[in-house]
């Protein structure tokens, strides 16, 4: 039961619910999320929780206290309805000073702590001034005004026609992020995937079931693969050979991504752990690294001895349409986005998220890079070069609109913690 569990909050931001502000949480229940979406209310009255099943999903909603609440997740109902009580009970409310001083201030707030159920969650923002060290936090500045024109994911085995021809695959990871969004696009005489998922049994089972439950029988043409990271390309091998298709990626990708899969079995070089070491890294922390290392192959499926190379600006026929490559870095060193005028659509893979940052790292094999640049540089490029009423399609979160909101937000944000980070060195 959930009542027994830890349910933890991975994610918040201000959406947009049916038009109206939202402050809409994402809560982790194992391999689960729990979209929570709070309103203003004018009916001052509570109402009880209702239930509903739309589209496949469970949802509860019920208000207090001038405030609408929903809830919605592919979890069991009687355990969102679990949850949707323990919320509503008056003995886990109380109200709750910022959680750290990088937070702000913010009014009409709550915060539900851990109870004896092992319930938890946290805070819901409603208004934001400025943050204790006077300069507007990341977490704080003015939020993008993003559209989810989807009520949730696609069920598991499942996929959901985002856009023609376009349709949405989730499928779990191992992971804290415990998910990824994969696509199917139709390419006339059959399908063409991009992005895979991890390689483990987990991820073999979902495919079957996606398999199984495909709208017709047609096979794969080929796999599209956004980026070299074990979510993204850990089952394209498998699926390469297993239907006899080829391999669609950028070069430097596709090498780095062999390169990194070499390392599989070695121990830890010397140019590595100094490289933490001068980072700052305790010996417990080196220890674990060296403990870890060469642990990148055993997420991959063994990638094809060839492939069919992608490249900045090229235009691919897929199906009916035409799909403009987009490469951007400093996620990753070649990351492949695709774009396709006629349905207004972006594949955007790690570049761009919605809900989260990407992750933007300098490794040790390239000490001296300055990935964050890179990474700033392909944002504005992105937002150059593609318009703003495309839809979104992320590898983590959800479909959305609101690109360039979405990207100057980030940028923003990266340049404010940037002058936080020199002036504590300072």
């Amino acid at each position: 039961m959930l009542a027994a569990e830890v349910v933890a909050e991975i994610d918040e931001a201000l959406d947009r619910l049916a038009g109206r502000p939202a402050a809409a949480i994402v809560y982790r229940f194992r391999a689960h999320e729990i979209n929570l979406f709070v309103t203003r209310s004018a009916a001052a009255e509570s109402r009880p929780v209702t239930l509903s099943k739309p589209r496949g999903f469970a949802m509860v909603a019920w208000a207090e206290d001038r405030l609408a609440f929903a809830a919605i997740s592919d979890v069991d109902p009687q355990e969102l309805t679990r949850f949707a009580e323990l919320l509503r009970a008056p003995s886990r409310l109380a109200a709750s000073p910022p959680r750290s001083p990088h937070r702000v201030a913010m009014r009409e707030r709550r915060q539900w702590r851990r109870s004896r159920s092992g319930f938890m969650a946290r805070s819901i923002p409603w208004r934001e001034d400025t943050t204790m060290d006077g300069l507007q936090d990341s977490d704080s500045a003015p939020k993008p005004t993003l559209i989810y024109p989807f009520a949730g994911p696609p069920a598991r085995g499942q996929t959901l026609e985002v856009a023609p021809g376009v349709h949405w695959i989730r499928m779990p990871l191992p992971y804290a992020l415990n998910h990824i969004n994969l696509w199917a696009l139709d390419d006339g005489d059959g399908w063409a995937i991009v992005d895979t998922g991890v390689r483990n049994e987990e991820t073999v089972l979902v495919w079957r079931e996606v398999f199984a439950n495909a709208p017709d029988e047609r096979p794969l043409t080929r796999v599209f693969v956004t980026h070299m990271h074990p979510d993204h390309v850990g089952m394209a091998g498998w699926m390469t050979r297993r239907f006899g298709v080829r391999l669609w990626m950028t070069r430097l990708e596709y090498l780095t991504c062999r390169v990194m899969v070499s390392d599989t079995g070695r121990e830890a070089p010397d140019d590595a752990t100094e490289f933490f070491r001068r980072a700052g890294w305790g010996a417990g922390a080196i220890e674990t690294y060296r403990a870890r290392f060469g642990n990148f192959g055993k997420h991959i499926h063994a990638l094809p001895d060839s492939f069919r190379r992608i490249q900045d600006g090229e235009e691919v026929r897929i199906g009916a349409n035409t799909w403009r490559v987009v490469v951007g870095s400093g996620h990753s060193p070649e990351h492949a986005c695709l774009y396709c005028p006629e349905l207004k659509v972006l594949i955007s893979g790690d570049q761009v998220l919605p809900r989260i940052s990407s992750n933007v790292s300098v490794h040790p094999t390239e000490p001296d890079a300055d990935p964050m640049s890179n990474w700033l540089d392909s944002l504005a490029k992105l937002k150059r070069e593609i318009p703003d009423d495309v839809l979104v399609l992320p590898a983590h979160n959800e479909c959305f609109r609101g690109l360039h909101a979405r990207i100057d937000a980030l940028a923003r944000g990266q340049e404010t913690s940037l002058v936080r980070l020199r002036r504590s060195l300072a």
